[in-house]
C-alpha cells in the first residue's frame, strides 16, 4: 500500500470523526442547556469558594444578592422544573469577577466615603452579629490584609474569583469529556462506526476513498476562505452525514448483522446478502470502542487534524535534490 493511499485513508477516517464529533457536540450542548449544567456547575463552584452551601450560610446570602438575582434567567430548564433541586439551577451561567467582588464587599463590609477628592474609599469588615451568618475565613483573610483600601479589596476578590473559576472550568471540561465519550459510544453503536471496518472499506474501495478526500478538501477550502467548518447545527450535520452515505460509505446495520442477531448466533459471522459476511462481533465492538474514544476528542481537534493531513497530501512528495558533480 503506497503512502498516498495511507494518507487518503487517514483523511477519510478523520472526516468521519469530525462529522460525528459535531453530532456529539450538538447533543452535548442540548443536554447542557436542557439540564443547565453550566449554571449548576457555577453555583456549586461558588458554594465551595464561599465555604458554605447551607440554606442560611454566606453563600446562600450571596445567591440572593440583588446583583446576582438580576442575572438569573426568568425560566428554569424544562426537566429541572420537575426535580427537587430545580431551584438550584435557575441561576446565571456566567458571573463576572467584578460583579462577584462588588456583591461580596456589599455583604461583608461597611464602605465609607471620606468626602474629599483624591482620597480612597475605605471599607471595614462587618462585625459578628451584623450578618445572619459568619463571614467565611478566606474572605476575612483576603480583606484584612489591605488595611481598609476598598479598591485593593475588590482587586483581591476579583483575582480570587478568577482563580477559582479556572478550577470550575476544568471540572466542567472533564465532565464534558466523559459525556462526549458516552455520546460517542452511543452514536458509534447506532451508526456502526467500526474504525477497522471503515478503514478496510476505504482501502479496498478507491471510489469511496476519493469521494471522502474531495469532501475533506472542500471543508478545508471553506475554512481557508473564512467560512469555517460545518457548524454544530442539525441541518448541517445531517447534510454532512448524507454526504458520507452518498460517497458510498457503509453506515448503520443490516438486520442480519445487527449486534442482537450476531449475539444470538454466538458472536460469530452471520451471513448477509449485502457483503457475504458480517465479521466477528467482538472485533466490531473493539472498533466501535476505538471510534468512541476518537469522538471524545471533540470536533475542533479533528478539524485541526483534517486541515494538517489534507495540506500534507496536497503538498505532495518533495522532488529529489539534484546530484552534485
Amino acid at each position: 500500500m503506497s503512502g498516498s493511499i495511507v494518507i487518503e485513508i487517514a483523511i477519510g477516517l478523520i472526516l468521519i470523526y469530525l462529522t460525528f464529533s459535531l453530532l456529539c457536540s450538538a447533543i452535548n450542548e442540548w443536554i447542557a442547556r436542557f439540564l443547565a449544567l453550566r449554571a449548576a456547575g457555577l453555583r456549586n463552584g461558588i458554594d465551595e469558594l464561599l465555604e458554605d452551601a447551607s440554606e442560611t450560610g454566606f453563600a446562600s446570602l450571596f445567591h440572593a444578592h440583588p446583583l446576582i438575582d438580576a442575572l438569573k434567567p426568568t425560566k428554569s430548564p424544562v426537566l429541572r422544573r420537575f426535580l427537587p433541586s430545580g431551584d438550584r439551577v435557575q441561576y446565571p451561567s456566567y458571573i463576572s469577577a467584578q460583579t462577584f467582588a462588588i456583591a461580596v464587599m456589599d455583604m461583608a463590609t461597611h464602605q465609607t466615603s471620606p468626602g474629599m477628592p483624591g482620597v480612597a474609599v475605605r471599607a471595614v469588615l462587618k462585625r459578628p452579629g451584623e450578618l445572619p451568618t459568619a463571614i467565611p475565613r478566606s474572605i476575612v483573610s483576603l480583606l484584612s490584609a489591605v488595611d481598609g483600601d476598598a479598591l485593593a479589596m475588590q482587586a483581591r476578590l476579583e483575582s480570587w474569583f478568577n482563580d477559582s473559576m479556572e478550577r470550575v472550568s476544568g471540572w466542567y471540561k472533564r465532565r464534558t469529556h466523559v459525556i462526549l465519550f458516552v455520546l460517542g459510544l452511543i452514536v458509534s453503536l447506532v451508526f456502526n462506526l467500526d474504525t477497522f471496518r471503515i478503514a478496510t472499506q476505504l482501502a479496498n474501495e478507491p471510489s469511496v476513498r476519493e469521494a471522502l478526500v474531495k469532501q475533506a478538501e472542500t471543508i478545508v477550502a471553506k475554512a481557508d476562505s473564512g467560512s469555517g467548518p460545518n457548524s454544530a447545527k442539525s441541518k448541517a450535520i445531517a447534510n454532512q452525514i448524507a454526504g458520507l452515505q452518498q460517497a458510498g460509505l457503509s453506515l448503520g446495520w443490516t438486520e442480519a448483522c445487527s449486534p442482537v442477531m450476531r449475539a444470538r448466533s454466538g458472536g460469530g459471522a452471520v451471513p448477509s446478502a449485502g457483503d457475504g459476511g458480517c465479521g466477528n462481533l467482538a472485533a466490531s465492538l473493539i472498533g466501535i470502542f476505538v471510534t468512541s474514544i476518537a469522538l471524545s476528542f471533540g470536533a475542533p481537534f479533528w478539524f485541526d487534524a483534517l486541515n494538517k493531513v489534507t495540506n500534507l497530501r496536497q503538498s505532495g512528495t518533495p522532488p529529489d535534490a539534484p546530484a552534485r558533480n
